[in-house]
């Protein structure tokens, strides 16, 4: 009797045993579908947002383009067309009443649309101090990503269903400057500029070098100093960012085309119709090759001795400039300290060029975007 009773409390462990491993695999598999399940839902979910921040994105780049694309600037009125009638036609959006509007297919019924609406976009340039109408805009965009199943009824109405929406917005504006002086140089105090015989200034039919006072170019090679005359006094002379360019200088860093941190050496920098900043004190030892183009600099600026720069354009050192090394410069130079151009192989030339300022004057007062968008409307 007492090995029945063992045999039967085994036989009953054995059932328990059993009972507790189908219990727990079947938590395990229930729980790894749920969590494939999650991933799943997560990873689509996740595209779908990428998706829309693309298509927000899109958005504001298609509104600076519209912008640009006016005759008459600055643009005083957001006023998009769509005018199949017209010569040449107008396809400026699929919707003039809202603003531009644009959509495309992702994948089967799943749509993407993006909305530059007339409410979104104001013109702020008299809340920024700006004597013009239309020089900075406040633009917003909307994005869906949808369910078409219906092309007869709103994309926002069933039996179409909005899957994702985002917004953002932005300020785009150009970046207009205005000189201390249209010179060859600006810095200043001319007091500070130390120069050997192998430099050239030139300012052709204006002033080579515009400073805060004269007389400066005393104990100078003054014959490689020419303009007309070779030396101004400006009363009051500012070289601030916000003088030259009505922005700070973080501002101008964001509406830049390149931003360089920290410049790795080995090769020269190239850029054309572009703006290029460097956000820190520089040390170059390749130097650059800049084709109408704006170079600006938040710090202090040494071209070495193994340097060759040539840029076409306008250099702004928002502190101390050195240059040892070959440099070309046609355009302007202004510089918010001091000036050092101590060559003594290589030569250096700076040389005011009215194409180069006009060309430059049209690249900066063309609207652009910022490098980083908020989001939101």
């Amino acid at each position: 009797m007492h090995y029945r009773s063992a045999d039967s409390e085994r036989g009953s462990a054995l059932v328990w045993a059993l009972l507790f491993v189908v219990i727990t695999s079947g938590m395990i598999v229930s729980h790894s579908i749920f969590l494939a399940a999650h991933r799943k839902d997560h990873s689509v979910r996740y595209g779908r947002e990428a998706l829309a921040d693309n298509f927000a994105r899109s958005g504001l780049v298609e509104a600076v383009s519209w912008f640009r694309r006016q005759d008459s600037q600055p643009v005083v009125n957001f006023s998009p067309q769509l005018d199949e009638a017209a010569d040449p036609p107008l396809f400026d959006t699929i919707d003039q009443a809202v603003g531009i509007v644009r959509e495309f297919p992702i994948d089967g019924n799943l749509w993407g649309r993006y909305e530059v609406r007339h409410e979104d976009v104001e013109d702020v340039s008299t809340q920024l101090g700006m004597s013009t109408a239309g020089t900075v805009w406040d633009v917003g965009v909307r994005a869906f990503v949808y369910r078409r199943n219906s092309d007869e009824v709103p994309f926002d109405h069933e039996p179409n269903r909005v899957m994702l929406s985002t917004a953002m917005s932005t300020e785009m504006r150009g970046v207009e400057f205005s000189l201390p002086a249209i010179a060859a140089l600006n810095l200043p105090n001319v007091s500070n500029l130390d120069m050997s015989d192998k430099v050239v200034i030139d300012g052709g039919g204006l002033p080579a070098l515009a400073s805060d006072l004269t007389g400066g170019l005393l104990g100078i090679i003054t014959s490689t100093v020419t303009g007309t005359p070779a030396e101004t006094k400006i009363v009051g002379f500012d070289a601030s960012p916000e003088a030259i360019f009505s922005m700070p200088m973080s501002d101008l860093i964001a509406y830049s085309d390149v931003v360089i941190e920290r410049r790795p050496p080995g090769s020269v920098l190239e850029a054309q119709d572009s703006i290029v900043a460097f956000t820190n004190d520089t040390t170059d030892a390749d130097g650059m090759a800049i084709d109408n183009g704006l170079v600006v600099v938040d710090g202090d600026l040494t071209l070495t001795s193994t340097s060759t720069t040539k840029i076409r354009g306008m250099l702004y050192v928002n502190g101390n400039l050195r240059v040892e090394g070959l440099f070309y410069l046609y355009g302007s130079l202004v510089v918010n300290g001091g000036a050092q151009l101590v060559g003594t192989t290589d030569p250096i030339e700076i040389h005011y060029d009215p194409d180069a300022y006009t060309r430059l004057s049209d690249l900066l007062s063309r609207y652009r975007l910022p490098r980083a968008f908020k989001p939101g409307g």
